[in-house]
C-alpha cells in the first residue's frame, strides 16, 4: 500500500472528534436553507469533515470557499440522482458549515445524519485524494 494511500485511508476513517449531525429540531430552518437555495442536496451518513492545513498556516482558496471538505461513506438521499443510497462521496470545498447538520458547497447542500467527526489533514493529502476522485464520486 502506498503511503498516499494509507494517508488517504487515514483522513476518511471514521474517528476524530465526534460532532453531532442534523437533528428534529434543526428540521424546519434544514427545510427553509433547501427552499431558498434552490441547491441539490444530499443527505449522507458516516460522515467526516476535514479541515485542511498546511505547514506554512496558509491555504490558498477562493472566495468565498473555507478550507474544508466532507467525506461520507453512505449516501442516504440524492435529489438529483447523481448518487446512488450506498454511494460514497467526497465533496468540493465548503461555502458554509453550521452546526444544525448542514454543509454547503457551491453546488450541493449536505445534510449530515446521524454523528459524524472532524479532523484535519494536510492540504497536499486533500488535494491528492480529490484528483484521484473526480472522475467517480467528487461533487461540488
Amino acid at each position: 500500500m502506498t503511503m498516499e494511500l494509507l494517508l488517504f485511508f487515514e483522513m476518511i476513517s471514521l474517528e476524530g472528534q465526534s460532532m453531532a449531525g442534523a437533528s428534529s429540531r434543526a428540521a424546519s430552518a434544514i427545510e427553509q436553507k433547501l427552499r431558498a437555495s434552490g441547491k441539490p442536496w444530499c443527505a449522507v451518513s458516516g460522515w467526516v469533515l476535514i479541515d485542511m492545513i498546511s505547514p506554512d498556516g496558509a491555504v490558498p482558496l477562493p472566495e468565498p470557499m473555507l478550507p474544508m471538505i466532507m467525506y461520507a461513506h453512505h449516501v442516504q438521499i440524492d435529489n438529483s440522482h447523481r448518487l446512488r443510497g450506498g454511494d460514497s462521496v467526497m465533496s468540493g470545498f465548503a461555502t458554509s458549515y453550521n452546526q444544525d447538520g448542514v454543509f454547503e458547497t457551491a453546488g450541493t447542500i449536505y445534510i449530515l445524519m446521524g454523528r459524524g467527526f472532524r479532523k484535519e489533514a494536510d492540504a497536499s493529502v486533500v488535494r491528492a485524494a480529490q484528483l484521484r476522485l473526480s472522475d467517480t464520486t467528487l461533487t461540488s
